[in-house]
């Protein structure tokens, strides 16, 4: 899980910072689309400019997806023991809807 949010964070940040710059920068969006904005960016920057903002990315993304897989976990798990103290017996569907709603109930968190 967190290894799978630092590595989306790492993969998304250069198009989040040209994103951030064509929002926060009108004229910069001005030159073209978005490839020559990037192109732009990393001639002005540097190659490592786009990953700049990597850090606080992590800061955000890390915790927060560490959160979201401790919370289905949990709830897969409690569904499950309550399953099982409940006497009902576990069987295919079970095993669909128990980490469906826990899925679900997670992304709400």
């Amino acid at each position: 899980g967190t290894l799978a949010g630092t590595a989306a964070s790492v993969m998304l940040c250069p198009m989040e910072a040209l994103r951030i710059r064509l929002v926060a920068e009108p004229e910069f969006a001005a030159t073209g689309n978005w490839v020559d904005c990037g192109k732009k960016m990393i001639s002005n920057e540097g190659l490592m400019g786009m990953w700049k903002s990597l850090p606080s990315m992590l800061y955000k993304q890390v915790p927060y997806t560490v959160t979201k897989n401790v919370a289905f976990d949990l709830l897969t798990t409690s569904g499950y023991c309550v399953m099982i103290e409940s006497g009902r017996i576990i069987c295919g569907k079970t095993k669909i809807i128990i980490p469906l709603l826990s899925a679900i109930l997670a992304s709400l968190l």
